[in-house]
């Protein structure tokens, strides 16, 4: 599936049930089961949830290689294109689910790897909507409070730059982004995944709705706000 420009597929656990309605509407029903969540206060490992995305780390090394045949075309050796450690994006989507039963959840998801991964959205959690984010180097950091907006619709955009990753909100259609997390992401940047993902650890059947998504990368980044 292309968003942007960009390949998008199923990279971690595809679900039974799925469909695309038109380029840019996803429509998920989750399996029973499925979760992320390394080792903290539970003490039980899981990467089974369902993740549609695409690897940026690999879209980076093209463009690298793109940046080069110009370059020397042009035999001007002047600019430097963008090295691999210095993995840079912006990815928004808008989700549309009824959570119902403890821990549904549905958001935005960055990977590096099984033990290093950020996933933000909204979880079901003591009888509410909350909203969230789980960071996880070696071990799993949650981040929750109870969800003021319309849980039933609401926007999510993460954001990576200098290994530091920025996680937003809205709750007004996208006219305003509070932020939710900032933190750094100091990990192995050869295989950075950035995605979709949904979860419902205690049942299978939660209808999620994906619409909206953007993907930017830029080939060159000289300054960010």
């Amino acid at each position: 599936m292309n968003i942007d420009g960009y390949q998008f597929k199923w990279i971690n656990n595809e679900p039974v049930k799925w469909s695309v309605e038109n380029p840019n509407i996803i429509t998920v029903i989750t399996e029973n089961n499925t979760d992320f969540w390394k080792d903290t206060w539970y003490g039980f490992n899981r990467f089974t949830g369902h993740v549609f995305g695409c690897n940026v780390s690999e879209i980076i090394k093209q463009q690298q290689q793109q940046q080069r045949q110009q370059q020397q075309q042009q035999q001007e050796c002047k600019s430097e294109s963008l090295e691999v450690d210095d993995i840079s994006f912006t990815f928004q989507l808008k989700v549309n689910a009824e959570f119902s039963y403890l821990y549904d959840q549905a958001g935005v998801i960055v990977i590096a790897d099984e033990s290093h991964w950020i996933k933000a959205g909204i979880e079901y959690n003591d009888d509410h909507p909350c909203m969230g984010s789980v960071l996880t180097l070696g071990k799993s950091d949650w981040a929750t409070a109870i969800y003021q907006g319309n849980a039933k619709e609401y926007h999510m955009r993460i954001t990576m730059i200098n290994k530091c990753l920025r996680v937003q909100y809205s709750s007004d259609g996208g006219k305003t982004w509070p932020l939710l997390r900032l933190s750094p992401f100091e990990v192995d940047s050869t295989n950075i995944r950035v995605g979709l993902y949904c979860c419902t650890p205690e049942r299978q059947g939660l209808q999620v709705i994906f619409s909206n998504l953007q993907l930017s990368i830029p080939a060159f980044i000289q300054e960010f706000t």
